[in-house]
């Protein structure tokens, strides 16, 4: 019993040692993922009855170069629920900072029944991160 104890503690201080050398970011439009399955699996696109999403974020208003995002999403399905297209489209403007982030989906379903579907998917996506030196806030002669 105290071995598995030992063994079990010395796990938790590796795992503790590990976590504090990582470090990450979650990008805001993969915050969607609720109203937005088919980010993760493109075979959920136009699976049920699709949906149609717009999100406008700006983060602390009135400050000069403030993180602001825009996120337009839609899936539909068509042909009798035998496919379905869905696209992402994300733009996101911080300071000097333009990301714009686009993706689409087709999805491919089978029925079996009332409950129960095969679903299969490919999705594409385009990804662009620009910098604009002309809206640099700050310093323009510093180096960094």
């Amino acid at each position: 019993m105290i071995k598995q104890l030992q063994k079990g503690f010395y796990i938790l201080i590796i795992c503790l040692g590990i976590i504090n050398y990582t470090q990450a970011q979650d990008i805001p439009l993969f915050s969607q993922k609720l109203t937005n399955s088919f980010i993760y699996n493109p075979a959920m696109a136009g699976h049920t009855f699709g949906s149609l999403t717009f999100a406008n974020r700006k983060n602390f208003n009135n400050v000069t170069g403030a993180a602001e995002n825009n996120f337009l999403s839609f899936h539909t399905p068509f042909m009798d629920h035998r496919f379905g297209v869905g696209a992402n489209i994300f733009k996101e403007k911080v300071n000097f900072v333009d990301n714009t982030y686009i993706s689409g989906a087709f999805a491919y379903h089978i029925n079996f029944g009332s409950y129960n579907v095969l679903s299969m998917g490919v999705s594409a996506e385009y990804n662009s991160i620009g910098f604009e030196r002309g809206e640099v806030i700050g310093d323009r002669s510093d180096p960094l």
